[in-house]
């Protein structure tokens, strides 16, 4: 593949991917590849391979027209990969805190004194919120540098994230993950892997005991309230 094909491919892919993420394409909504090309401002080959990639992925499905697809939201999918990110962030955690590294207590320590410094708007909350929950995990899985459990982290994130970022980002969830946040801090900076675990396990089945999963499903990934 020549660079500049390999160019078009990624953009194409990036747009698209973040595009599914962010529900700007809602689940079941069938993707036509002209339509792709002509929005994007490249050709119907890269547009066809981006598919074809986050077909991979399992973000999209094949059709019986053989149509590409956005995949349809499942209650019991989306409760199943909540289960996997809780999973995977408690190995990390516990395998980074075997052998800890300065960076990370550099982050906390910036993170703990912007929380308690700053006074957001709910707007701000949530963005930060938001932030602090990418980053922290996204840190933690670098410097783990297992490449095929970030990999799996990444994958789990892009096929969930939509789930969980509109509900701890919700208002009425914000004081709760807000404080919820702080205490992991803190408890990563004490290295105390236990309470980790604990916050951890508590963050996740908040989520999965609510109907915000039930009712997003529900509404096609559109509509719900914590």
């Amino acid at each position: 593949m020549s660079e500049t094909k390999h160019n078009y491919v990624e953009r194409a892919y990036g747009r698209l991917r973040q595009m599914i993420i962010e529900h700007e394409i809602k689940p079941n909504e069938q993707l036509f590849i002209t339509a792709l090309s002509l929005s994007l401002n490249v050709s119907a080959t890269p547009i066809r391979e981006a598919l074809n990639r986050l077909l991979n992925e399992r973000l999209v499905v094949k059709g019986h027209n053989r149509g590409f697809f956005v995949r349809e939201m499942r209650e019991q999918e989306q409760r199943e990969l909540i289960i996997l990110r809780e999973v995977l962030l408690v190995w990390a955690v516990r395998f980074y805190l075997s052998r800890p590294d300065a960076v990370m207590y550099d982050f906390i320590q910036q993170e703990r004194t912007v929380w308690s410094c700053l006074d957001r708007t709910i707007s701000q909350q949530k963005n930060k919120l938001i932030e602090v929950d990418k980053g922290l995990f996204s840190l933690i899985f670098e410097q783990v540098a297992h490449d095929e459990l970030k990999r799996i982290y990444q994958n789990c994130m892009a096929r969930c994230g939509y789930v969980w970022y509109t509900f701890i980002g919700h208002e009425q969830q914000l004081a709760y993950y807000h404080q919820h946040y702080l205490r992991l801090m803190d408890a990563l900076w004490r290295q105390d892997v236990g309470l980790c675990e604990q916050l951890i396990q508590a963050g996740s089945q908040k989520c999965l005991g609510h109907q915000h999963i039930t009712l997003l499903c529900f509404n096609g990934g559109v509509g719900a309230t914590p």
